[in-house]
């Protein structure tokens, strides 16, 4: 019930009639019923072994407590979705962020975060146009698919999380380059 309301919170208010929180009311009993897509290309193109098992395992418990899982395709566009993101996240947290970007070191924040922001200013403003308007298009396309299933379940990352560092601000350059 509490992720249902966080991806109503986070949801573009256009996407409304996909709310959750209806699905995960105060007066169900669990989760038998529910329909649940599951894309097996997208749990396994491009995604650790370890974590495509894991989602496997997820969907076999859910189908244990009477979840109908769904066999759906998503758009081959998702698979773009990385580097839109890249785009937009990086012009974002230059729009988030306080701090004066320089060529060399955003005060406040460590070296690899100061790359991020670097990065992000010098994105170009067409650059992100674009990108915005191919989250669009992914987008419609996928709340095409939602309208057949209650849910996806599907990998939140590719690869297995990595180890917890103490403040991700101050990673080094090696590191972010790491997560990415």
């Amino acid at each position: 019930e509490d992720a249902a309301i966080m991806f109503d919170a986070i949801c573009d208010p256009d996407c409304s009639h996909l709310a959750l929180s209806h699905i995960f009311g105060c007066n169900r009993k669990g989760v038998r019923g529910l329909r649940v897509g599951l894309d097996k290309r997208y749990v396994m193109d491009d995604v650790d072994p370890e974590v495509s098992c894991a989602v496997f395992e997820a969907s076999n418990v859910l189908r244990s407590l009477g979840v109908e899982l769904v066999d759906v395709s998503l758009p081959s566009e998702v698979n773009d979705s990385l580097q839109i993101w890249k785009t937009i996240a990086l012009v974002e947290a230059v729009m988030s962020s306080h701090s004066r970007v320089n060529e060399h070191f955003v005060d406040g924040h460590g070296p690899g975060f100061s790359l991020v922001l670097s990065a992000g200013a010098n994105v170009k403003a067409i650059d992100y146009l674009k990108a915005c308007k191919k989250r669009e298009h992914i987008a419609s396309k996928i709340i095409s698919v939602l309208s057949k299933v209650d849910c996806l379940i599907c990998p939140s990352m590719s690869k297995a999380a990595p180890d917890v560092v103490a403040d991700p601000a101050y990673l080094t350059d090696e590191e972010w380059a790491l997560i990415d």
